[in-house]
């Protein structure tokens, strides 16, 4: 039996603990900024300060004045919304109000919002290194590949993120039981973002990943999915027509990230990445087929594999074959 005090279990206490690196605050600090502020803050929303475009709207680049206030960063990312949609503002400020009092450092940080003559925006901490999207995939071809050593220091903060928002009782869906269950719904590369150092944040929150109290069962009639259905486990795709939504969907997610993070492909553009990688790795055990040759052979054939046999478990039909995120923080702080 190991000792309470060897380097081994202190290890393994470590990693149980790493993904509880948040906290839930006891009330949002959310600033409420004002239309012209932000106008002034992305030059009017001009084209030269677009960060990304979405279903949902643009995100910009802004600079704020804070010669008066400290607390909130010089640099934002302002998201605006087309619009608030058939919900109206009541459920969205309560989304807003619970995704403000989230808090981890793996998690992109809500700053505060605007609503204004039915627009919402919603303001953010800046991510200076933008997607991981962009940089696996090279969207920008001023982008360099990413080394092996920061891809896996990128999964291992996004799997921190995503296990402390299923450990989470402020948002998803409602059980059977009636505890709210927490889940983020839409993990893929380009929700997963990077600052300056690569350290991975998830953003991309949407009223989607908070439901209003009629929602039961995990079924919830506001699912949409646009082309993001690669990422989608096979009990919530658009084919199922039950959109069975729970926290095991997520880990599926993660783990069509986890083959994108080794082959340097996307499933989005490479249809049938998964399958393929799953039957080429299950048939013949190795990974020399499947690896991104920008990696070029610089990477630990074993972590490597450890990292394969692991996406292989979070890929299971099943849910219940599927590891807790909270086991996939443990699995890679092993490897």
């Amino acid at each position: 039996m190991r000792s309470r005090t060897s380097p081994e279990n202190n290890r393994f206490v470590e990693a149980e603990k790493s993904y509880q690196r948040g906290e839930i605050l006891a009330h949002p600090n959310l600033k409420i900024f004002t239309y012209s502020e932000l106008m002034v803050a992305t030059r009017d929303f001009a084209e030269d300060t677009v960060l990304g475009r979405g279903e949902l709207g643009r995100v910009y680049q802004g600079w704020l004045d804070n010669k008066s206030n400290s607390d909130t960063p010089s640099v934002i990312a302002v998201k605006k919304l087309d619009s608030e949609g058939t919900l109206g503002f009541g459920i969205w400020k309560s989304v807003l109000n619970t995704l403000g009092r989230l808090s981890h450092p793996n998690v992109t940080k809500l700053l505060g919002y605007c609503s204004k003559n039915n627009k919402l925006l919603l303001v953010y901490e800046f991510m200076q290194k933008g997607s991981l999207e962009n940089h696996l995939f090279r969207r920008d071809s001023a982008v360099q590949p990413l080394p092996w050593n920061i891809r896996f220091e990128i999964l291992i903060g996004a799997a921190r993120g995503l296990a402390f928002l299923h450990a989470s009782e402020l948002y998803g869906f409602f059980t059977q039981k009636g505890r709210r269950q927490g889940f983020y719904q839409f993990f893929e590369p380009s929700n997963i973002l990077l600052d300056s150092s690569y350290n991975a944040k998830i953003s991309g929150f949407t009223v989607a990943n908070v439901y209003p109290p009629e929602v039961v069962d995990g079924k919830h009639p506001f699912f949409y999915v646009t082309g993001r259905y690669v990422y989608c486990a096979p009990e919530c795709s658009p084919l199922s027509g039950d959109y069975l939504l729970s926290v095991k969907n997520d880990v599926y997610g993660f783990g069509v990230v986890l083959i994108e993070m080794l082959t340097g492909l996307s499933a989005k553009s490479n249809y049938g990445l998964v399958h393929s990688a799953k039957s080429e790795f299950t048939a013949k055990g190795n990974l020399e087929n499947l690896m991104d040759p920008l990696l070029e052979g610089k990477y630990p054939s074993k972590a490597a594999l450890q990292m394969a046999y692991l996406a292989i478990r979070c890929l299971q039909d099943s849910p219940e074959a599927r590891p807790s995120m909270k086991k996939v923080v443990e699995a890679l702080e092993h490897i």
